[in-house]
Parts: structure tokens; C-alpha cells; sequence
């Protein structure tokens, strides 16, 4: 039988400080802006949104450390969820369709 090595860094996501890049810009972008914010009120009340972004990155960090594609599991959830539609949608073009991401053009 024919075997091919699996290269992991293609086939898992790019991950900076154990998480993907747009959650640690989003987390970290936020918290420098709130810290900002509350310097102008007064110079100690920036402790507690890095402290709070230290936290989400440490929340995440575990959740990708179970799973690399969990929030991309749960942003499709979030869009198809468990409903069962009986009429057809326009958006679907064929009989049976489901649209990508959706178990459509993966490998098994």
C-alpha cells in the first residue's frame, strides 16, 4: 500500500501564540484601544483590559488546543444550525444542494 507523509503546517491553520492571527488582532487591537481609553481616565484602569485579554487568549489558547477548526465549526453552525427547512431556498441551485462549507466539496 501507498503511503504519503501529512505535512501539518499545510493542513493546519497558522496559529501566533497558540492562536490563529485574526483572534489575536482582534483581542489584543481591542484591549490597546479600551487601555487607551481608560488612561484618559486614569493611568492604572489600563491593567484591567490587557488583564482581561490575557484571559480571552488563555480561553482560546486551551479551545484550539482541543480543536485548530472550532470556531470555524461553530461559525457554520451559527449560519445553518439545526433547522430543517422543507421549501426550497434560492440561494441553493440544484436538487438536494447544500452550499459550501456545509459538508459540500470536502474530502472524506
Amino acid at each position: 500500500m501507498r503511503t504519503s507523509p501529512i505535512i501539518q503546517a499545510i493542513v493546519n491553520p497558522k496559529m501566533s501564540g497558540g492562536l490563529s492571527g485574526a483572534h489575536t488582532a482582534v483581542i489584543y487591537g481591542s484591549a490597546f484601544v479600551v487601555g487607551y481609553l481608560a488612561y484618559q481616565w486614569h493611568w492604572w484602569a489600563t491593567i484591567l483590559p490587557i488583564g482581561a485579554a490575557f484571559v480571552a487568549q488563555a480561553y482560546y489558547k486551551n479551545q484550539f488546543r482541543h480543536d485548530l477548526f472550532s470556531t470555524e465549526i461553530r461559525k457554520n453552525y451559527n449560519q445553518m444550525a439545526d433547522r430543517y427547512h422543507p421549501w426550497p431556498r434560492e440561494n441553493l441551485r440544484g436538487r438536494g444542494q447544500r452550499p459550501k462549507g456545509f459538508g459540500r466539496d470536502f474530502r472524506c
